[in-house]
């Protein structure tokens, strides 16, 4: 994403191919150059259009999430400490210390645990993307991730924006279990 925003030329069609591998990247591409439309993605760029962040919700935390990238990329943990520095005082512990000690799969069973940590590694991730050069034109986000999307939106201060996490995180905590979820399929009216 990084190198095709800032690297690619200004020309008005795109192509995407997706693949496990090169062998299957390169076989889809030769297929598309052979007349298989089906193979590839292809389209026209809207003039003055950007890039897009898409922030996730809760079912996204995995165990030890953003511990190699604390260690290998400076302008992440800056993020991660700025978000940090506005939960810690709520949350009376430290996203960035568990985030850097390595977060267990059973920590992230809990929602006061998983959703602020998962808003302190997407505030590293914007941050880390700033530094590189890329900036959104427009934020979303799907559950606690709204709440990322509108602080990366400029819409919250990161200061409100943790103390909506924290009090959302700990009331969705309070209440784990005594609810359900469903999905049903339909079609439209």
């Amino acid at each position: 994403l990084r190198g095709a925003a800032r690297h690619r030329g200004p020309f008005g069609h795109r192509l995407a191919v997706r693949g496990e591998d090169a062998a299957t990247l390169a076989a889809r591409l030769g297929a598309w150059a052979g007349g298989d439309a089906g193979a590839a993605v292809t389209g026209a760029a809207a003039p003055g259009q950007g890039v897009v962040f898409a922030f996730s919700g809760n079912g996204a935390p995995f165990a030890g999430m953003a511990q190699a990238q604390l260690a290998a990329n400076p302008d992440f943990a800056r993020g991660v400490a700025e978000a940090d520095a506005a939960l810690a005082p709520r949350l009376g512990w430290s996203a960035r210390d568990r985030l850097r000690d390595g977060v267990t799969a059973e920590a992230l069973a809990d929602s006061a645990i998983a959703q602020p940590l998962l808003f302190a590694v997407q505030h590293g991730i914007v941050a880390a993307l700033a530094a590189a050069g890329l900036r959104p034109m427009l934020c979303l986000g799907h559950s606690v991730g709204e709440v990322a999307a509108a602080a990366a939106a400029g819409l919250l201060p990161l200061d409100q924006a943790a103390m909506l996490i924290v009090a959302r995180s700990r009331r969705q905590a309070a209440t784990r279990g005594q609810g359900r979820m469903a999905a049903l399929g339909a079609a439209a009216p």
